[in-house]
């Protein structure tokens, strides 16, 4: 089992309690668990030395290493992390819209939030976000259309926030000492055109001697193969 957040041990003890506590009447033979980061990249390389970076409302990158060895960078949440995640585009797209409204660089991002969500002041914007706990994540996709339109100001948060992520990226790669990495794209931003194309330009840019490789199984998959293999008889 893969489950978001699941890389230290302080949470992976309670869970497994919780969960063998709902197994009472079937009890589990066996239960391994994995970050789910971690599956998506065994899955993304067939078990082999790779990198995944993971984008969706949050982020994260996994690396498995030429010897073997799990590096980890990001995916510490969004207070402290999620670089290039929908949540931070997302809040740099609400930061950048009260910066307009406040005599800040003007940006296509005002009118569509006001279209989309009749948000149309600095105050409803504050009131929504810490009043009505309005996700911040469901901005990223109007950042992405704008930025594709062209708007400058949307643009420069996407590249921004995609250097980061990329900036990880690279210290994978030389912490792991991969010589040609093959880095693999998953989670629910990196299915857009256009931010895969942002993200995947500013990851050659700063690991050109790498290469960017399609995902050769979902983590369910791989999650699948790696029961079955528990179970395999030896051949006779």
């Amino acid at each position: 089992m893969g489950v978001a957040g699941l890389g230290r041990p302080a949470t992976k003890t309670p869970f497994r309690s919780h969960l063998s506590e709902q197994f009472v009447e079937h009890p589990l033979e066996t239960l391994t668990l994995y970050h789910d980061a971690e599956l998506a990249l065994d899955a993304a390389h067939g078990g082999m030395p790779g990198l995944v970076v993971i984008a969706g409302t949050g982020s994260v990158v996994f690396a498995r290493t030429p010897s073997g060895d799990l590096l980890k960078a990001g995916g510490w949440g969004y207070l402290l992390g999620d670089e290039g995640s929908g949540y931070q585009i997302g809040l740099e797209g609400l930061r950048a819209v009260i910066a307009a409204m406040e005599a800040g660089p003007e940006t296509r991002l005002s009118k569509l939030l006001l279209d989309q969500y009749q948000l149309g002041s600095s105050d409803a914007i504050a009131q929504a976000v810490y009043q009505e706990h309005w996700p911040p994540q469901q901005m990223a996709p109007l950042v992405l259309q704008a930025a594709q339109k062209g708007d400058s100001v949307a643009l420069e948060l996407l590249l921004k926030q995609s250097q980061l992520l990329a900036h990880q990226v690279q210290g994978l790669t030389v912490r792991g000492g991969f010589l040609k990495p093959a880095v693999a794209l998953w989670g629910g931003l990196t299915k857009d055109p256009f931010y895969y194309a942002t993200l995947t330009t500013a990851l050659m840019r700063i690991i050109p001697h790498g290469r960017i490789v399609p995902v050769q199984q979902t983590p369910a998959e791989w999650a699948l193969h790696l029961a079955r293999s528990r179970f395999e008889e030896p051949a006779s």
